[in-house]
């Protein structure tokens, strides 16, 4: 996820990207099965029983791992994150669960 950040500097209006990610400099990766397994297991469901996955969709092994690296942010906001990956997946279940409730389904 990339967040802006501004800053006036002078009279100017400075603006720059930062990335907030679980990846880099730790080395965290996740991968698209281990979200769902994750997602369906907050809400006691076994995701093999809902998602049929098709191998013609595989993409090939990237040359580089792709990751988000939150470096700059950390050091120049002192950015740190409190929660797992785990944790953000299942507190975006909840959120949509939450939706769901309140539209009255």
């Amino acid at each position: 996820m990339e967040q802006k950040h501004a800053k006036v500097i002078g009279n100017s209006l400075v603006t720059r990207s930062f990335v907030l990610g679980t990846g880099a400099p730790s080395g965290e990766t996740h991968s698209v099965r281990e979200f769902v397994e994750i997602a369906f297991a907050a809400v006691d469901l076994d995701y093999a029983k809902f998602v049929q996955v098709d191998p013609v969709f595989f993409r090939p092994a990237e040359k580089v791992q792709l990751r988000g690296n939150p470096a700059r942010i950390i050091e120049q906001l002192k950015w740190q994150r409190t929660r797992s990956f785990p944790e953000i997946v299942r507190e975006m279940v909840a959120s949509e669960q939450a939706l769901y409730t309140e539209a009255g389904r």
